[in-house]
Order: structure tokens, then C-alpha cells, then sequence
């Protein structure tokens, strides 16, 4: 098993460093040391190693940018993940931490669900890379499954499985999801030309977003700032894109601050949901993205923008054109590039690789015994509709992990797919599914349940019922009795 997850705090305030312990504390189980300055900082970590460094830019001693330059040169700290706070917004300082190794800059006041979404991105990371030591670990265990089998089985996930920055491992199961990541990858090497991702929810946009700007070998260089266009009050949307000077309006930041823009000067920034984007800021979007150039709120000084534009959305976009609420000269700017992902139900072959690797994943993760799925439940996952699309998929995996355990995964395991209404059979327009247990089956409970349909379809009309099923009225009213 791998040992607790350990969080060092560095700050020279200490009601900053008591409230951040109680604040992580709360959020994940971690073992939290803090340190008032750098070089007390150092002291602990050639101690032991933390897996997550939170550190303030500006303190006693030496600075954060130099603490974190230390760190990496130990070796309890070359594999410690670090992130830089300070409550100074200077754009030279943000790059500088991230070109330093950083694995991501904050500012104070902390956001807390920002710094929340970052230590669990890192976290989950963290324990992806457990699990891939633990695999290597145990391919050279004997176990009930044939030792060749192991190898197999680890070497065609691999060859077909990409490693991505702050995601974890990537499956391309299918000729489809390939051909997605190529497109990617060209992309990748064309810095000027913006890319529309479009796909439902769950489908994977921000990773195809990360190969876009990382190239599916991770060399790309540079910051990848990501904002959600639907999280943010349209009142706010300037500010937070652009930034802004001191006293550009009332309740404005001292010494003011920078936008999203400025932060991903010589990377890339991800404009997720742009389907939510704002319909007044839409022109000055359309602006940035013709002159390569913007004016924090507030500022008369231009500002000469190294941006790459990436865009995502799950919406239809024409229709929002023809609506009103989405500018036509915008759209046909971010789409240059056009990335399109299909729905998971669209790409069914993926369903069992992606399965199983989730379960190795999972079960490695949690020390579970879980080898492979059973047929039926096989059969289930492929005849599910899957309208959360892989995420969905993922955490179905996941949540089997947590409630249960054994060799294999059953029917059983996955009755929260199954309507509660209809146990193991679903109706949905005139298609009927039926997901067969691995034990037995009543036949004529399969055939009440077809009867239970065709009522529904003629309003409990038992001659028509009748006609329909080719069948007289007497022997439908006897199965209707004998189902009672």
C-alpha cells in the first residue's frame, strides 16, 4: 500500500499558514506540516518527501522562486509538485515560477475552490503515478492470472495509452480516437491557427485541449491558463479575461491585476464552454483574436498578445447563431481548426478497453481483486446509452472499486444502470433492452414486461394490446391475470 499523501505549507504568516492546514486538511486526507521560511522548509524535506508544496513567493530568507528552485535539485524534492502564492499580480513573477518548474501560480487572496481543484488535479496525478509503479511492481509477482497473460495484458494497454500532464493515462482504443489525437498533434505545431473542440459532456475536450497545446509527446513549453466561460458573471467577464489597472473601478484590487490573456503570454489559453461567452464581449474577443493585441480595463497602454486560442463547447453553435446569442464573425474565427468527438455510444468498440483499463486502474488504486468482466456485465456497459459519455464511464468503474470486490465484475455490480422501474430491462421508444444476469432468467417475467410496453403504447386499449401481439384477447387477459 502506499503510504499517506504528505503537504508541506511555506508561508511567514502564521494565521495564513493555520488557516491553509484547516483548509486542506478538510479536503483530503493528508498528512500537513507547515514551515514559516524557506530554509526551514528545506530542513523538513530532507527529512521526508511531500508530495505537494504550497509556498508563498514573497518571504524571509529566500524567495519561493528560490525555494522551489532548491527543492528540485534534492533528492526528496525532485518529484514534489509546487505551487507558488503571492499577493503581488506581476506577470514576470508568473512566469518566472512556472519556468522555475511550478506546477501551477496562485494569487491572494486564495480562490478557494481554485486552490481546491488544483491540489486534487495534482493529488489524482500523484496517485496515477502509484498506481503505474505498483503495476510494474507487481508484473514481476506470480498471481492466479498466467504471468505471459500479465504481460500481455499491461503491454497492450500501454502501446495504446498516452500519458498526459495533469490527467494521468489516456486510452486510444479505437481507429477514431487515433485519427482525433493526429489532428491534435498537427495542431499542436500551428501555434496561429485557433481550434474549435466540439463534444458532449464527458467526452474528453480538455484532454484533446492539453495534446493540442503539450503535442501528444509532452514537449510543448509554455502556460495553458483555462477558463470555464460559464462559471463566470457576465459583470465579471472583462476583468477576469483582460485584467485591469489600479482604480479602474470601484472595488478594483490594489496595484490592480492580471487577466487569463496576459497569463498565458507564450501558451495557450483554453476558453472552455465558449458557447456561454458573453454576446457584448463577443466583438472584443473577435478583436483579440484579428489583432493579437488587448488593452487591460482601464488602460490606455496596448499590450501585444503570444497566445495560442483553443476553444471547447458541448453546444450547437449554428443554432446559436440563428438565435442571436453567438456572433457569426466569431465563429467562423475560432473554427479554423476543428476538432469534433464523437459520443461515446457512437464509438462502442472503445467501451470494453476502456473498461478494463478503468478497472485495472481502480483496483490497483484501492488493492482490489478485480481481474475482468463478466459477459453479461460486458453486454450491459455496451448496451448502456452512456450519456455522461467516458467520464460517466469512468466513474462507474470507479464506484464498482469503492462498494465492492472479487475476481470478477457481475450484473449485480452495475444495478445502478439498470432503471429502478424495470430492473434489468428498458424501453426506449419502441427499442427494448434486456440485460441478462449471469444465473438464470424467468422468461415470462420478460414477457410481462413486453406486455407492460405495448399497454403503455395503446393506452391499456386490450384489443389493440391484442392485435399487436398476434395474440387473442382471452390469452392476453390470462397473462395479464397470471402477471398479477
Amino acid at each position: 500500500m502506499e503510504r499517506e499523501m504528505r503537504f508541506l505549507i511555506v508561508d511567514d504568516d502564521e494565521l495564513i499558514r493555520d488557516t491553509l492546514r484547516d483548509f486542506i486538511e478538510q479536503i483530503a486526507d493528508f498528512e500537513v506540516d507547515d514551515a514559516p521560511d524557506g530554509w526551514r522548509a528545506l530542513d523538513l524535506i530532507a527529512k521526508k518527501e511531500y508530495d505537494i508544496i504550497l509556498s508563498d513567493i514573497m518571504m524571509p530568507g529566500i524567495s519561493g522562486i528560490e525555494l522551489l528552485r532548491q527543492i528540485k535539485k534534492t533528492e526528496n524534492g525532485k518529484n514534489s509538485d509546487v505551487i507558488i502564492m503571492t499577493g503581488f499580480r506581476n506577470i514576470d513573477n508568473s512566469i518566472a515560477a512556472l519556468r522555475a518548474g511550478a506546477a501551477d501560480y496562485l494569487h491572494k487572496p486564495l480562490n478557494s475552490d481554485e486552490l481546491s481543484f488544483i491540489i486534487n488535479r495534482i493529488a489524482e496525478k500523484k496517485k496515477l503515478d502509484a498506481l503505474n509503479r505498483m503495476i510494474k511492481r507487481n508484473l514481476g509477482k506470480r498471481s492466479k492470472l498466467n504471468e505471459e497473460q500479465i504481460r500481455n495484458r499491461f503491454n497492450n494497454f500501454k502501446t495504446q495509452q498516452i500519458e498526459m500532464e495533469g490527467i494521468g493515462k489516456v486510452g486510444l482504443f479505437s481507429s477514431t480516437m487515433k485519427e482525433i489525437v493526429k489532428l491534435a498533434d498537427k495542431f499542436h505545431s500551428e501555434r496561429n491557427i485557433p481550434v474549435l473542440i466540439q463534444g458532449e459532456t464527458g467526452t474528453g475536450k480538455e484532454i484533446i485541449s492539453r495534446i493540442i497545446h503539450y503535442g501528444s509527446e509532452q514537449k510543448g513549453k509554455g502556460p495553458l491558463i483555462s477558463l470555464n466561460c460559464s462559471s463566470i458573471s457576465p459583470s465579471l467577464f472583462e476583468s477576469e479575461l483582460f485584467g485591469y489597472d489600479e482604480g479602474a473601478f470601484t472595488g478594483a484590487q490594489q496595484k490592480g491585476r492580471i487577466g487569463k490573456l496576459e497569463l498565458a503570454q507564450n501558451g495557450t489559453l483554453f476558453l472552455d464552454e465558449i458557447g456561454d461567452f458573453p454576446i457584448e464581449m463577443q466583438p472584443k474577443l473577435l478583436r483579440v483574436l484579428q489583432e493579437k493585441e488587448m488593452y487591460r480595463v482601464g488602460s490606455n497602454e496596448k499590450i501585444k498578445l503570444n497566445v495560442r486560442f483553443i476553444f471547447a463547447t458541448n453546444q450547437d453553435l449554428i443554432s446559436k447563431i440563428k438565435d442571436g446569442s453567438f456572433r457569426k464573425d466569431l465563429y467562423y474565427r475560432i473554427n479554423i481548426g476543428n476538432v469534433f468527438i464523437p459520443p461515446l455510444r457512437e464509438r462502442q468498440s472503445e467501451i470494453e478497453d476502456l473498461s478494463n483499463m478503468f478497472l485495472l486502474e481502480f483496483s490497483e488504486l484501492r488493492n482490489r481483486k478485480f481481474k475482468k468482466l463478466s459477459t453479461s456485465a460486458l453486454e450491459l456497459l455496451q448496451n448502456y446509452s452512456w450519456p455522461g459519455n467516458v467520464r460517466e464511464l469512468r466513474n462507474t468503474i470507479e464506484r464498482i472499486t469503492v462498494l465492492h470486490d472479487g475476481e470478477e465484475v457481475y450484473v449485480k455490480h452495475l444495478d445502478f444502470l439498470i432503471s429502478p422501474d424495470t430492473d434489468d430491462f428498458s424501453a426506449e421508444g419502441n427499442m427494448l433492452s434486456f440485460n441478462l444476469p449471469d444465473d438464470r432468467y424467468d422468461l415470462s417475467a420478460i414477457e410481462s414486461k413486453i406486455i407492460n410496453k405495448v399497454m403503455k403504447m395503446f393506452d391499456n386499449n386490450k384489443t389493440k394490446v391484442a392485435a399487436y401481439l398476434n395474440i387473442s384477447r382471452n390469452t392476453l387477459l390470462k397473462k395479464l391475470r397470471d402477471s398479477n
